[in-house]
């Protein structure tokens, strides 16, 4: 009897241990992408949430009803709409349990150290996540009484819009908007069934519950939990031959970066699926299947070379990647196609759908421009972008009707998986200066007019340094070379000298945006000239062999790692850009064979060296420790 009871004493005690319990703390966040400055301040008190991960819940509601150009709001803007009518929040804003916080960093971090500490009469357990299903556990120890609502919702991290990296990004209420009541008393199990959508990356997933006060709505307090899902996650590639003379062999690659705290082993598997006289092999690997580790915050890259030959037909390869553990954290960055890149031309002047052309090769495209008769050529009525490596678009003389905001996130969607643009439209200024293309494709516009009888060529293009076009339209809006790394290419010969096309390159993509038509240049040849050595320059046409040129760019660094100094050797001279791991140039060097980059400044970490001449290009890995 004596052993029963103490045993029951010690039962009680380690039961009474666990309450009061710790509190979360849940930031909500109200920001738009449509608006640069409210999802810059909007960031500022993000970042003070996301250095407690201990202790702060995030949920990031992007809310853009006005513009309704943000995608990460059409998604679901019906319930982020309530949301923020609950919450009676505009972008941006910020709360710490439903109280308003400061945007700025400073003030929100010192805000939430006055919170760290506190304790709550309830707890929540996340027990369990597996495909498809949420669990958890609300325990009470003593009953509150009041109204509660219990609120489940799915966020998305580490997605890459831009030169953006979003955190925390609002997906999906598992409950309903208004939250479920619930009765804080004794212990209670929860079990919500959840589908990962189109768009969705299973690893990102993040799974925020948080509890309610109905009448004041503080939130008591909230829990967190990556969702364990799939181990594997894949990509593919299509591979055709049916439509272009396909030289010797395509080589592709695949970045896998691993963004976790700890050093990460992945296993890879490449499932080719082509025709029998095509031959696959994996650079620097024996097999199909083997496996690399990754450290913490590193980049790992995968390259295999697919020899097509004469052959025609279809393929299609699939790299799949599973962590040993499935808790690694870790993206995949799509395919890069060294060689032999398939184009998409786009005649868009209907203002209810846009007439895709498939032309190969460039002496066809040529041909078909060249006479301004613009027809559908082995039309695609609905092209995949992430099946091409490169756009031209050519806008109506309506600019605004035949651009539209869908189309500019699909093409602002596309260029962030490493592709090119060429986007020529009448009076884009005008037309479109309202709708914050800066945000959607790395470009800004302002609305003023000017009149222009030529465009001149800037000395960014050597071929073009100096050179004039005839030009016929004398209102028009003009650029503004705003945008990080934007240069101009083109400009007018008004007295100021306004833009009139502005070309961005950096890690992600590469753009060239005019603000006119290109029929608007009166001189056939003349705007055949332009188009060609445009095409030339941003690598959508071939370059002959010549004797001047090299078979290719090879890059030497060292040493790798370093800590202050890296030596930089090319095959070739050749302009030279340095990126850290988010895609940001953080140093540019033009026609150089050899340099020293002093990091001086820079943090510790991955940086890519990429090096490109006339069409040629090259990277490189280093790493820099401190």
């Amino acid at each position: 009897m004596r052993r029963v009871i103490i045993s029951m004493i010690f039962v009680l005690a380690f039961a009474v241990s666990v309450f009061p319990a710790d509190r979360m703390h849940l930031m909500e966040l109200f920001t738009r992408l449509s608006c640069g400055c409210c999802f810059s301040a909007s960031q500022e008190a993000a970042r003070a949430g996301r250095a407690f991960p201990e202790d702060v819940a995030v949920i990031q509601y992007h809310y853009d009803p006005s513009i309704r150009s943000d995608p990460y709001y059409l998604a679901n803007p019906s319930e982020v709409d309530d949301r923020a009518f609950h919450r009676g929040a505009s972008p941006p804003s910020a709360l710490l349990n439903g109280e308003a916080l400061p945007l700025d960093e400073s003030e929100a971090t010192e805000i939430i150290l006055s919170h760290l500490g506190e304790t709550t009469p309830v707890e929540i357990e996340i027990t369990e996540f597996s495909e498809g299903t949420a669990s958890f556990t609300v325990r009470c120890e003593e009953p509150l009484t009041g109204e509660y609502r219990l609120f489940v919702v799915l966020t998305e991290s580490n997605i890459i819009y831009g030169s953006y990296r979003l955190s925390c990004v609002f997906r999906k209420f598992l409950t309903p908007v208004s939250g479920e009541p619930v009765t804080l008393s004794g212990e209670r199990d929860f079990v919500y069934p959840f589908t990962v959508e189109d768009g969705w990356r299973e690893e990102n997933l993040r799974v925020v519950v948080f509890i309610e006060d109905a009448e004041t709505g503080e939130v008591i307090q909230a829990a967190k939990e990556p969702v364990h899902l799939s181990p594997s996650f894949w990509v593919s590639t299509p591979i055709r031959a049916e439509f272009v003379h396909l030289h010797e062999a395509e080589t592709l690659s695949v970045y896998i970066y691993n963004y976790g705290e700890e050093t990460g082993n992945f296993h890879f598997s490449l499932e080719p699926d082509i025709p029998g006289d095509w031959d696959i092999a994996v650079l620097e690997h024996d097999e199909f299947s083997f496996s690399v580790s990754i450290s913490s915050a590193d980049t790992a890259l995968v390259r295999f070379v697919v020899d097509i030959g004469e052959t025609k037909g279809e393929g299609n390869i699939t790299v799949r990647v599973s962590p040993v553990r499935d808790t690694t954290q870790f993206y995949i960055l799509p395919f890069a196609l060294l060689n032999e890149p398939e184009y998409l031309i786009v005649d868009d002047d209907t203002g209810e759908r846009f007439e895709p052309l498939y032309i190969e090769p460039m002496e066809e495209l040529e041909n078909l421009f060249a006479t301004w008769d613009v027809f559908w050529y082995g039309a695609l009525l609905y092209p995949d972008f992430r099946d091409f490596d490169g756009i031209v678009w050519f806008c109506a003389y309506d600019t605004v009707a035949s651009l539209r905001s869908t189309d500019m996130i699909r093409l602002n969607n596309f260029l962030y998986e490493g592709r090119k643009l060429l986007l020529f439209g009448s009076g884009l200024g005008v037309d479109v200066g309202d709708d914050d293309l800066f945000d959607e494709l790395a470009g800004n516009f302002v609305r003023e007019d000017i009149d222009a009888t030529e465009i001149i060529g800037t000395d960014e293009i050597p071929e073009l340094s100096g050179i004039s076009f005839p030009f016929d339209n004398t209102a028009l809006g003009f650029w503004d070379a705003t945008a990080p790394d934007a240069r101009v290419i083109l400009r007018y010969n008004d007295p100021e000298e306004h833009p009139a096309a502005v070309e961005v390159e950096n890690f992600w993509f590469h753009s060239i945006l005019f603000n006119f038509g290109l029929e608007d240049i009166t001189d056939t040849t003349a705007a055949m000239t332009l188009f060609r050595t445009v095409l030339e320059h941003i690598g959508i046409t071939e370059v002959e062999d010549g004797p001047s040129l090299p078979e290719n760019i090879s890059i030497n660094i060292f040493p790798n790692p370093f800590n202050e100094k890296l030596m930089v050797e090319l095959s070739h001279p050749a302009d030279v850009d340095i990126y850290n791991i988010a895609g940001e140039r953080v140093a540019q060097f033009d026609r150089i064979e050899k340099l020293i980059w002093d990091a001086k400044g820079n943090p510790s970490g991955v940086y890519i060296i990429q090096a490109k001449w006339r069409g040629f290009s090259a990277t490189s890995e280093a790493v820099l420790i401190r």
